[in-house]
């Protein structure tokens, strides 16, 4: 090698070596700073609290003791977790010399995880300190890593390439928001190079990971992997509990409802309806239960209902538990998908769909853009700005009960249209193994 391009080299590695320094300075600066904060949250929210010390690397995951290679699969919350059950099951079909380790951040991704895999190592990602990621790989030991839809940590990527473990990005999505963060810090951190393979959603999130240094030979459009899951029903669904004796009105969910959505939807609905309202998250029952009072509505919980509480006449049922929504879903008529009425950007929309009934949003839905504009353009999916024009579509479907049953088909077969992303994803994944030469 040329001395000049040695040099050249080495000054690059020196710089990049000093960043992450800084990066992590900053990172351990930052938590010191709003350790304040982290103990009042803690205080006040198990959420805060679940895998804590996991988390910090104080108390990793049991060492592995399965020989042969494995596999990491990540997931961050429920959605993703959901996502990546496909290609975990297919995966272990395929490849059954290897063990599977699945992680997430959430606790409510944790508890899904545990649920969905029960014969699999399920443990909390670690923050990105060095002590807790080190900590965590040589636990773990994987062979290689895969990170549903977008979860890229500098200490993360830099461990992973110092034990050579290829790191494989599929589902990938990268909103604008997230987009224009990355781009302000992309000559600093975190380093897109550093990834092996990338199966994103679709041609604009390939665009963007190209633009941000992953090179484009190791970018594959895949589609949606949750398409493939609304389609397939995967999901934790529950049997339901008993409500009380047959009332004529249909069922409408509000799926995945934020702060300031419960009391819209509750006065929307109006009397022709009947509610089953998931907040996003369950630690917000409280608050939700008392926006749907506010608004004239009568509430039971759904753990009220397996405890043996008898479910008043007529009255809505409030989802303070994670792995019922799939269920609900099946059994209404309607779905109003939350995080949409609020500037949040909007929930997933493809689990209603795929289970045949018409979809309603606000106007917030940059997060799930291209699933909505695709329910949109095949007619299972209104989208609306205000409560007098959320009542509008309500009542609407209840004047029609035609005009619901044929929108829940559009639906549910735009899902059914766009399935084979898991596949897709799996070529990827068993690609970048075999150019690795696992």
């Amino acid at each position: 090698m040329p001395v000049r391009q040695r040099k050249k080299i080495q000054e690059v590695l020196r710089r990049v070596i000093g960043l992450r320094a800084l990066y992590q300075a900053l990172f351990v600066l930052g938590l010191v700073l709003g350790l304040p904060w982290f103990l009042f949250r803690m205080t006040h929210s198990k959420r805060f609290r679940a895998g804590l010390w996991q988390r910090l690397g104080l108390s990793p995951p049991p060492r592995r003791q399965e020989v042969g290679p494995c596999l990491w699969v990540h997931g961050v919350s429920v959605g993703e977790v959901m996502a990546a059950r496909g290609v975990v099951e297919q995966f272990q079909a395929r490849h059954p010399d290897w063990v599977v380790a699945v992680s997430s951040t959430t606790l409510e991704g944790f508890g899904l995880a545990r649920r969905i895999f029960p014969a699999t190592s399920v443990f909390y990602f670690p923050l990105d300190l060095r002590m807790a990621v080190r900590r965590t790989f040589g636990a773990v030991v994987p062979t290689a890593v895969v990170l549903m839809e977008l979860e890229l940590w500098p200490m993360f990527l830099a461990e992973a390439h110092r034990r050579s473990c290829p790191v494989i990005l599929v589902n990938g999505r990268i909103t604008g928001k997230s987009f224009r963060g990355y781009r302000r810090i992309q000559r600093m951190l975190p380093q897109f190079d550093l990834i092996t393979a990338v199966g994103a959603q679709n041609t604009e999130y390939a665009d963007r990971f190209t633009s941000l240094g992953v090179p484009s030979a190791r970018v594959s459009v895949t589609g949606n992997v949750k398409i493939d899951a609304a389609a397939a029903g995967l999901g934790c669904v529950s049997e339901w509990p008993g409500t009380g004796p047959p009332d004529d009105r249909p069922w409408l969910v509000a799926g995945s409802t934020h702060e300031g959505e419960e009391q819209i939807i509750g006065r929307a609905a109006g009397d022709c309806w009947r509610l089953i309202c998931a907040p996003r998250h369950p630690e917000r029952a409280k608050d939700a239960e008392m926006a749907l009072r506010v608004a004239g509505r009568r509430v039971i919980r759904i753990s009220a209902l397996r405890s043996g509480a008898p479910c008043p006449p007529g009255a809505d049922v409030l989802l303070d538990t994670i792995g019922d929504l799939q269920a609900a879903y099946t059994l209404a008529s309607a779905a109003f998908v939350g995080g949409s009425l609020v500037p949040h950007g909007g929930q997933n929309v493809l689990e209603p769909a795929g289970c045949g009934i018409p979809v309603v949003v606000g106007p917030h839905t940059g997060n799930f853009a291209y699933e909505v504009s695709l329910l949109e353009s095949a007619g299972g999916l209104h989208r609306v700005e205000t409560q007098s024009a959320l009542s509008a579509v309500l009542d609407g479907w209840i004047s029609e009960p035609g005009l619901l049953v044929s929108q829940g088909r559009a639906a549910r077969k735009a899902v059914e249209a766009h399935t084979g992303a898991c596949e897709r994803n799996l070529i990827v994944i068993e690609e970048a193994l075999a150019d690795a030469g696992l």
